[in-house]
């Protein structure tokens, strides 16, 4: 697995040339080390021939739109990805979430929320937060050293954001995690009141076992108002 970055490589993808400019300027204070680009195209050119520890990308984008270049990113890369779209619609975020990306921010925003998203992130997916590296419930694996979760030996096809879910509930099998504490964990912020992030992380990760591994013991129970609970089987 690749060693993280010590000046963290951004990619932004947006239209908004101002928006840009700013970012960059800004988060370059931080030390990052940020390329922009304005087409659709080309960004997903550079996501197959370069490496960048995160992802900033708008849904928006001439020539191939964002959806489409991270549908094709997930299929070579895990590493991280924000969504930006001026649409603050349902409907959007889940099908953001849906394919793959880690994390939604609607315009406009501030950068120094921004800023502060993909540090969460980033302490997460490099590993800085949590120093386990073995975790097992049931036929369940957490690896350290490839940062991956597998069923028996067979890697499982999720997401970043979904893997920190899971290895977080891994962490304490038969207990409720609220709902507050896996978006704090998995995403790098406090869910509000109507973000439905999480639920669709967990309807994903429900489904893509069910999909890949038929007759899976391993349950996501929810409980209603407060969190979610990893379970060995059905209840009575």
């Amino acid at each position: 697995m690749l060693e993280p970055s010590i000046h963290p490589e951004i990619l932004i993808a947006d239209t908004d040339a101002e928006l840009t400019q700013m970012l960059s300027t800004y988060l370059s204070l931080d030390h990052f080390n940020v390329t922009v680009v304005h087409d659709g195209l080309i960004a997903a050119e550079m996501l197959t021939s370069q490496i960048f520890d995160l992802t900033v990308m708008d849904l928006m984008l001439p020539g191939m739109n964002g959806l489409e270049i991270l549908r094709q990113y997930r299929h070579i890369s895990q590493k991280p990805v924000i969504i930006l779209s001026a649409h603050d619609s349902e409907t959007d975020r889940v099908l953001g979430l849906e394919n793959g990306a880690d994390d939604y921010l609607s315009k406009p925003f501030g950068p120094r929320e921004l800023k502060a998203r993909i540090q969460a992130i980033l302490r997460r997916t490099t590993g800085q937060l949590n120093n386990t590296k073995m975790l097992r419930f049931g036929p369940l694996s957490y690896v350290a050293s490839t940062d991956s979760i597998y069923w028996d030996d067979q890697q499982t096809a999720l997401t970043g954001a979904e893997q920190r879910l899971l290895k977080r509930l891994m962490c304490t099998p038969g207990q409720c995690v609220s709902r507050r504490e896996l978006a704090r964990y998995a995403l790098g912020h406090v869910q509000s009141a109507y973000d439905r992030c999480i639920e669709t992380h967990i309807s994903n990760i429900r489904r893509k076992l069910q999909l890949n591994f038929q007759g899976a013991p391993v349950l996501l129970r929810n409980l209603r108002g407060w969190g979610y609970i990893l379970i060995a089987s059905q209840p009575d």
